[in-house]
């Protein structure tokens, strides 16, 4: 990658703060995708020094990146419910296609393909802990939403910490 790309890959990314979330959800507060990634990557830093005792070799510089790139995607996509996804498996699979051609183009980097494939398999501890942390950040804005009074945000609540509970389960501590 060369330096202007990194410039023009940091000026389409900044594109991702336009994008709100839970966009067929009545919302009090916007959530957009910037603001998501980060607390994403955030709560990742701090899932892997909880784990990192009990799974050695732990990576942390990429379970990073996994985090920040892990919706990068939606930019030609936009927001894709979990539930859609997980009902619909041929959309699953034909996003999961649409992300690793976008990451191809956009990234010109193999490690970013691999990792987004990682991601979206979500076999390895990394890619587990950033799925936690993604279901944590849905957690976290649905309920900030329910104190507000927006009840309508009760279903991703419970979805969120039921799918954070599975993968504590997987995770084991």
């Amino acid at each position: 990658m060369e330096f202007n790309d990194v410039v023009e890959l940091n000026k389409k990314v900044f594109e991702l703060s336009f994008l709100n979330r839970y966009n067929s959800h009545p919302r009090i507060v916007n959530e957009n995708l910037t603001t998501h990634m980060y607390s994403v990557a955030f709560v990742s830093m701090l899932l892997y020094d909880y784990y990192k005792s009990t799974h050695n070799g732990l990576d942390l510089p990429k379970i990073l990146k996994m985090a920040l790139i892990h919706d990068v995607c939606e930019l030609e996509t936009s927001d894709v419910s979990h539930v859609a996804k997980s009902k619909y498996k041929e959309l699953k699979q034909v996003l999961d296609r649409i992300e690793e051609d976008f990451t191809k183009e956009t990234f010109k980097d193999e490690q970013y393909v691999n990792l987004m494939k990682e991601f979206n398999v979500g076999e390895s501890v990394e890619a587990q802990i950033v799925k936690m942390a993604d279901a944590m950040s849905c957690v976290i804005y649905a309920d900030n939403e329910l104190k507000l009074g927006n009840q309508s945000m009760q279903r991703v609540s419970d979805q969120s910490k039921k799918r954070v509970e599975e993968m504590r389960k997987r995770l084991k501590k």
